[in-house]
């Protein structure tokens, strides 16, 4: 069922949300009283209904279901039609919003949506919910958000060339709320350098770049993975571009402070591979590296007249310290691995990566080795002999591999999520795990969606008296 009228999330009092990883909304919190903290875990996906497996998933929550240590709650006030898809969840930099990404189909209501439309990207404060439709929004469907709490700004990453008529190649920034104006006010959209282009070849037209993955790094620095092969300085008055375009090969770092790109590394592909269908899905911070996920088979420097890679199969460590880019610089630790990593998290134990990996046996074959998450600490790799958590064996989708397509890491909080329906120890969980990564107690055993979970973020909630 929905949240209690009386709970947190109705948003009967003032209503904050903490994000774990970006240091949350600054100063503005130093005026209010906490009463009530609870962590959240906002789940999206393709998913139409959730619940009890062997009740045959019985609560409907298309897309999107919050979950707490009590179970798992529909969010207030969203309209999202059941062939919805949810790819990215973030926050916005003051903690006030949850925001959303993908396809949004949204069901009409009286007044607020009189018929059906389509949306990329809403914005709720926990009661209520503004979508941006049409020509007030991207053109094409949001894959993932990063805020600068510094700055106030929310990076918009995705699949679009245009949002709110201003053209931005993969790209955008919503501005800080200014007076009683909403988060997803079309005037608030702004421009990111010039954007993210693919190059022409000779075979291939060229495109606007796509954004699969945004990390706020600090001191106004945002990491950008997904594909692409250049970064725009800027556009002119006929959004062509102007200044130098920086070679960059699906991973790149937008200084917000001097508003420019920096090359940070390339993550290439081989000759034969398509470019728009590879590429950076996946990136987390550790103390001392960028972990980097996706399909590619090269990192380092690609482009150039003297190219320096080192082999990666899609997963990679690069060193923050390191000024240069280039192989001394990238740390491998799958090097047998064959796959895509879809989902990375740093934990207490090490950097998680999931996705449908396989290893070769001892005929080197890769069929018959499936694994769905690895784990890599203190330079060794745990998951490669024998699975972790979950099941990579095939139970419930079809002949389909079973993957993992998100995570999440928060406080003692683990949660994977993707297509697959068992733990390693035989715990039914369908398509969501979370686990309480000191006692290791599985939290929703019996429980989880319809279809596949392709998001995770979690957050701190807060009810607050504000003066």
């Amino acid at each position: 069922p929905a949240a209690d009228a009386s709970g947190p999330i109705e948003g009967k009092l003032g209503l904050k949300f903490r994000d774990l990883r970006s240091g949350g909304s600054g100063g503005s919190l130093a005026k209010i009283e906490p009463l009530q903290v609870g962590l959240w875990t906002a789940v999206g996906g393709e998913f139409r209904r959730a619940g009890w497996i062997a009740a045959g998933f019985e609560l409907p929550m298309p897309g999107l279901l919050l979950a707490d240590a009590q179970g798992f709650h529909a969010p207030a006030g969203l309209l999202l039609h059941a062939g919805s898809s949810v790819q990215a969840i973030g926050l916005s930099a003051d903690g006030t919003h949850l925001c959303l990404g993908g396809l949004l189909i949204l069901v009409p209501a009286q007044v607020v949506l009189p018929m059906l439309h389509q949306a990329y990207i809403a914005c709720g404060d926990g009661a209520s919910w503004k979508y941006a439709i049409g020509a007030d929004g991207p053109n094409g469907p949001v894959h993932a958000f990063a805020a600068d709490p510094q700055s106030g700004m929310l990076y918009v990453g995705g699949g679009f060339s245009r949002v709110a008529g201003r053209v931005v190649d993969g790209i955008a920034a919503l501005a800080p709320q200014q007076g009683s104006a909403p988060l997803l006010n079309p005037q608030a959209w702004r421009s990111v350098g010039g954007g993210l282009r693919i190059a022409p070849t000779a075979t291939f037209a060229g495109a606007h770049g796509d954004v699969n993955s945004l990390l706020y790094a600090g001191n106004g620095l945002v990491v950008v993975g997904g594909v692409f092969t250049r970064a725009i300085e800027a556009l002119d008055a006929q959004a062509q571009p102007m200044g130098a375009a920086i070679p960059a090969w699906n991973l790149v770092v937008w200084n917000a402070q001097t508003q420019a790109w920096m090359p940070v590394g390339d993550a290439a592909l081989s000759s034969n591979q398509a470019v728009h269908l590879n590429g950076v899905a996946a990136l987390t911070l550790s103390p001392a590296h960028l972990g980097v996920g996706g399909r590619f088979e090269w990192v380092g420097h690609a482009l150039g007249p003297e190219p320096a890679l080192v082999h990666a199969r899609g997963w990679a460590l690069r060193e923050l310290q390191l000024q240069d880019s280039g192989p001394q610089a990238w740390t491998v630790p799958a090097v047998d691995a064959w796959g895509k990593v879809r989902a990375l998290a740093w934990t207490g134990q090490g950097m998680l990566a999931g996705g449908s990996f396989a290893f070769p046996d001892d005929q080197g074959e890769f069929d018959e080795n499936l694994r769905t998450l690895l784990l890599w600490h203190d330079g060794q790799l745990e998951g490669q002999e024998a699975p972790l958590w979950i099941d990579p064996e095939d139970h419930a989708h079809f002949g389909q591999p079973s993957r993992v397509q998100a995570l999440s890491a928060d406080g003692d909080r683990l949660c994977a999520g993707g297509m697959f329906s068992d733990t390693v120890q035989g715990i039914a969980v369908g398509n969501l795990a979370c686990r309480n990564s000191s006692t290791q107690q599985e939290l929703y055993a019996g429980q989880g969606t319809d279809r596949a979970v392709q998001v995770l973020q979690s957050f701190w909630q807060m009810d607050v008296h504000q003066p």
